[in-house]
């Protein structure tokens, strides 16, 4: 018998739609980014989606993904094709790997920005065209419309700190959180494993504190600039 692994419900506004189904129900957010969300049910997840950009379906886990067609990998770590019944209706088959290890947290690096800051944009960008940024997931919280990122972030905080969260779903900040994306990224990677040791790791959240102080100034020159 298929094992039913989700479903997919269309919203227009995902920050707004995860702010509800938090207030209303008892879930847990396994994934979010700009396009799509995955609640955790106790027997169930419920994915939310933009319809213009993702179709609405129904996902079943199978060993055999790959005899229905070409898999596509996701950044949230999953790989599936899709399919279509003879009504018109989608069906989405995952890789029962890949579920696996999104059911244990498995996650891609997800890098939360400002990018209403000239300054954290350009940055941002820089690391964004280094080799291996394509594997990291890049959310612009200023563009959120929900007053909560992700468990445990508010876009307040996300605004105010830079923050990351790891492969193994943990929030990191400050200096730390540049150095988890550093090592993430091949050309930076050595940089990265130096900066996460001490006490070279105390050294950059106190750089990394000093240039807070500083940064509203930084930001009215770029805007001044732009």
């Amino acid at each position: 018998m298929e094992r039913l692994h989700h479903v997919a419900v269309a919203v227009f506004d995902i920050g707004r739609a995860l702010d509800w189904y938090r207030a209303k129900l008892d879930v847990e957010v396994s994934y979010v980014d700009e396009s799509w969300a995955l609640l955790q049910f106790d027997n169930i997840a419920v994915e939310l989606i933009l319809p213009e950009q993702h179709p609405r379906h129904l996902a079943v886990e199978r060993e055999n993904a790959k005899s229905f067609g070409a898999i596509t990998p996701y950044r949230d770590g999953t790989a599936s094709v899709y399919i279509k019944d003879p009504w018109g209706n989608a069906i989405e088959i995952v890789k029962a790997k890949s579920l696996g290890q999104k059911m244990r947290g498995s996650r891609t690096l997800t890098v939360f920005y400002d990018g209403s800051c000239p300054l954290c944009a350009r940055e941002i960008a820089f690391y964004k065209r280094r080799k291996g940024a394509e594997k990291i997931d890049w959310l612009d919280a200023s563009r959120s419309k929900s007053s909560a990122l992700v468990p445990g972030l508010t876009k307040d905080k996300a605004l105010a700190r830079f923050h990351i969260r790891s492969t193994d779903g943990e929030l990191v900040s400050g200096g730390a959180a540049f150095a988890y994306l550093w090592a993430a990224l091949p050309s930076f990677k050595f940089i990265g494993w130096i900066f996460q040791a001490q006490p070279f790791s105390s050294c950059l959240e106190v750089g990394y504190r000093a240039f807070l102080k500083i940064r509203p100034l930084l930001q009215a020159f770029f805007q001044k600039r732009a």
